[in-house]
């Protein structure tokens, strides 16, 4: 579950930065949010495969 978890935060934080990169050039505030959301998830991601791996316990 931890390789899921993984590959799913590479792939929250390439499309969350390279959709905040293309609304930057072109100026596009829809891209912008949608871009930031993807960055949030990742981060939410990353604290749930954290967990999976024992850092932080629930205990």
């Amino acid at each position: 579950m931890l390789i899921f978890w993984k590959i799913l935060c590479i792939l929250l934080l390439s499309l969350g930065a390279t959709s905040i990169g293309f609304a930057i050039s072109n100026i596009d505030l829809f891209l912008f949010f949608i871009g930031f959301l993807l960055l949030i998830c990742f981060i939410l991601a990353l604290k749930q495969a954290r967990e999976d791996a024992g850092f932080f316990p629930d205990n």
